[in-house]
């Protein structure tokens, strides 16, 4: 419908006044009668020969007989018509795709948009763990974007991106910057029907978590917002293997070899500072916008739902009274008897028992590799989350220890 109202497409269309295959047929039988045929029924009508005479009769005396409806339903089918309110509707050959989906549609245009959620009041951290666990497959990020947060948890805002699969953690400013990767995954991601983006905005960090407020935003408009005001580096700071580090323009280092450039210990992009104050500036008036700009404050739960629903209905058997959960997950929660975990089945779902998460290889099924837990368990996944962000910071912290010795070596 959004396509046809663009004026190329409407012109691929006919209606007409009739509202029945009968009325419809009778109109096609007196188009003919005013069409290129009709100067040959005319000239057998006026023809000085008798026999040319006799068969225009006989044509005209056919015309009473012609089933009108009849030919009227076989016009249909064969047009692939549709009689509607205002007429009879045919054609649409010719007919361009300006959007695949309302996805594609710009802001501007809009007439409506899906409700952005709001989660006020959050602990972070424990939350962005069971967000990769019940959104979709994204467990393979979870280390990156944890370690994301917890290494920069007193910037003012992070982003999220779930997009093509993926799921990407960033502090908002590195986005901004041209030549981070967090500005690529961003300048490159695709806007489809799942594609979602958040913000999460720490208020607390202290040795229990990140405490803070997460809303969903609008992708189209934020990465719009990403390629009008970002900023490119003029400078780039490098150490080589023998310490010396050397300052290249940005112009000197478009220029250096790949080689040369994976022979450097380290590189850092530098940015002017009046450019750096300007974005700043530009970051936080977006970040105190971020509460006004939310449709529907929900709770936790909800929230989690509502990003559940999608994954769910993406199971090979679903289960719509139940919460989708990664295979990793599942095999933890079940092992560790936090919650009751059941294998998604053409059946059903099936309990499981703890010595399956052994006996299965960590549930590593042939068939029927999609699990769930009932919503009532729900806080079997906070016990689940609080270990997995404790294995991530002591590998952290470990990492860093191991850095430390060898910067001190």
């Amino acid at each position: 419908m959004i396509n046809l109202t663009f004026a190329d497409n409407i012109n691929c269309f006919n209606v007409q006044p009739v509202f029945d295959a009968e009325t419809y047929g009778g109109f096609l039988v007196e188009i003919c009668l005013q069409d290129e045929h009709a100067d040959a029924f005319h000239r057998l009508n006026d023809s000085p020969n008798p026999e040319d005479r006799a068969l225009a009769a006989h044509i005209d005396k056919l015309e009473a007989y012609v089933d009108k409806g009849a030919f009227g339903r076989a016009a249909v089918k064969e047009e692939g018509g549709v009689f509607t309110d205002s007429g009879y509707l045919n054609g649409g050959d010719g007919v361009q795709q300006i959007y695949s989906g309302a996805h594609e549609v710009p802001a501007q245009y809009k007439i409506y948009s899906e409700a952005l959620l709001m989660v006020d009041n959050v602990e972070l951290t424990s939350f962005l763990m069971k967000f990769h666990a019940l959104g979709g497959e994204y467990m393979k990020y979870a280390d990156q974007n944890l370690n994301t947060m917890l290494i920069n948890e007193r910037s003012n805002d992070f982003l999220l991106l779930m997009n093509d699969g993926e799921m990407h953690v960033s502090r908002t400013l590195s986005a901004y910057y041209q030549g981070m990767a967090e500005h690529d995954k961003w300048e490159n991601a695709v806007n489809t029907p799942n594609t979602r983006a958040f913000a999460l905005m720490p208020v607390i960090a202290d040795a229990n978590g990140v405490n803070g407020t997460l809303a969903e935003i609008d992708f189209a408009a934020q990465k719009q917002d990403i390629i009008d005001n970002s900023i490119l580096y003029n400078r780039v700071e490098a150490v080589q293997k023998d310490g010396i580090k050397p300052l290249f323009t940005f112009e000197e280092w478009q220029n250096l070899k790949a080689s040369e450039i994976v022979g450097l210990v380290s590189w850092k992009h530098l940015y002017e500072t009046e450019e750096l104050k300007t974005l700043a500036a530009h970051v936080d008036g977006i970040h105190n916008q971020r509460a006004v700009e939310a449709d529907k404050i929900v709770s936790v739960e909800d929230f989690l739902l509502n990003i559940n629903k999608n994954y769910m209905e993406l199971a090979e058997y679903p289960q719509a009274d139940m919460l989708r959960v990664t295979r990793e997950a599942a095999a933890e929660i079940l092992a560790r008897g936090d919650a009751d975990v059941y294998r998604l089945t053409q059946k059903g779902a099936e309990k499981l028992s703890p010595l399956d998460a052994v006996k299965s290889n960590n549930l590593c099924y042939s068939n029927n590799r999609e699990f769930a837990v009932k919503h009532e368990d729900i806080g079997g996944l906070d016990r689940w989350a609080e270990r997995k962000i404790a294995d991530i910071m002591r590998q952290s912290e470990r990492g860093e220890q191991k850095r430390s010795k060898h910067t001190e070596l």
